[in-house]
């Protein structure tokens, strides 16, 4: 099989990324330290070029990760929350949440916990509300009614 660009998980090299700069490693120390080319380190988390089985494993090692994680996102942790809360939406918000910065994880948190409270208290029954500076109007929409015959 020819390697394209359409074959290549971009999400592995954001988690190298990640997990470089989360630990203040620069490119050229990881490089380094795992006997490659700067070059291919930066071509790796930019997403145009494969990572081998073989880095693939340095890599975990080098960062304590699992070869799950790099590949998919999930961490033996995150694999064991799934079986608690349900494997689809909950897989769903870690992948959207994963890449996001510290803003967009506050303003998700933002929108979210207020929507939260007003579900968790019943107040679903209630037409407006203001949480924390958030209106919410609710609206009740009805099916039409068939036309008779």
């Amino acid at each position: 099989m020819k390697t394209t660009l359409s074959t290549i998980n971009p999400y592995i090299g954001q988690r190298i990324r990640l997990e470089r700069k989360r630990l203040g490693i620069s490119q050229e120390t990881l490089a380094s330290d795992l006997n490659v080319s700067v070059n291919y380190i930066g071509a790796i988390e930019r997403g145009k070029r494969l990572i081998s089985l073989r880095l693939a494993q340095k890599l975990c090692a080098y960062f304590h990760l699992t070869l799950d994680y790099l590949y998919h996102g999930f961490s033996p942790d995150m694999v064991a929350e799934q079986s608690t809360y349900g494997s689809d939406p909950y897989r769903e918000w870690l992948q959207l949440m994963e890449f996001c910065s510290e803003q967009e994880v506050r303003l998700c948190l933002d929108v979210i916990k207020p929507v939260l409270v007003i579900w968790r208290n019943n107040l679903s029954a209630l037409r407006d509300a203001e949480i924390n500076g958030v209106e919410f109007h609710w609206i009740e929409h009805k099916q039409p009614e068939p036309p008779s015959a």
